[in-house]
């Protein structure tokens, strides 16, 4: 909702795209070598495709479709939220160094629940076969999975402090205008009274989700509840202690 920002959804780049083209850049260089060794054995070999060609590669791709995502919208800063990007911190920063990452943090119990119904309603087939519907054993890969990437968003914070900001999903909730002030601080873009106003009334839950106040639940939707301490109605004290054993406190 910024004026200078576009950062709309997930583009999974990494994980899809980039991906398949690694496999290509080795299939390239693999053939051109089996070429040099025998079609052309005693010639001067062709150059192969090196890192940086590959980082050129995708700084372009990634420019191009963010652009497209922005729809026009004349801005000074794009951005994604794919969240596996927590596990590729330190090529992301190298491919692109001038890009700045936000690790956003949740209460890994709320993050469970959260995670859980979003599932059910687009992945029931998944909560099927790999947790059997079991509630706790989701809670369980769940707070393995948060504990892992909630310390290696931590790491990167501490290693590139100019580069990574941690942000805490509560305290957007409890004091919005402070903690988006200092994200913006961050990100080196405008953060006066009027900005902060109006990102925030234009990410209100009750107009996101169509007219529901926060904490009124609609499970079919995306844009389920939005509250904190929501983990309380659905952990039991078993579940509590098991998590908090898994996760940390």
């Amino acid at each position: 909702a910024h004026p200078a920002i576009a950062c709309k959804g997930e583009a999974h780049f990494r994980d899809t795209f980039f991906k398949d083209l690694l496999k290509s850049v080795e299939h390239f260089n693999s053939r051109k070598q089996w070429l040099a060794e025998t079609t052309f054995q005693g010639l001067e070999p062709f150059p192969g495709i090196e890192r940086e060609d590959v980082a050129a590669v995708m700084r372009l791709v990634v420019f191009r479709v963010l652009q497209r995502a922005a729809g026009g919208k004349e801005v000074l800063l794009y951005g994604e939220k794919t969240p596996n990007t927590i596990h590729y911190i330190e090529p992301a920063l190298a491919i692109f160094p001038r890009a700045k990452l936000v690790h956003l943090v949740r209460d890994g119990r709320d993050a469970a629940v959260s995670c859980w119904f979003h599932y059910k309603r687009v992945k029931p087939e998944q909560v099927a076969e790999r947790w059997g519907g079991d509630f706790t054993r989701f809670l369980e890969a769940s707070a393995q999975q948060w504990a892992e990437e909630t310390a290696k968003g931590r790491a990167a914070a501490e290693r590139w402090p100019e580069r990574v900001i941690e942000l805490r999903y509560e305290d957007l909730l409890a004091e919005p205008e402070a903690a988006l002030a200092r994200l913006l601080d961050f990100l080196g873009v405008a953060s006066d009274a009027a900005i902060l106003r109006a990102c925030l009334d234009a990410t209100d839950f009750a107009k996101l989700s169509g007219g529901r106040a926060a904490g009124e639940e609609e499970r079919g939707s995306f844009f389920r509840k939005g509250v904190a301490g929501d983990w309380r109605q659905h952990f039991d004290a078993a579940q509590t202690a098991r998590f908090e054993q898994l996760a940390g406190r």
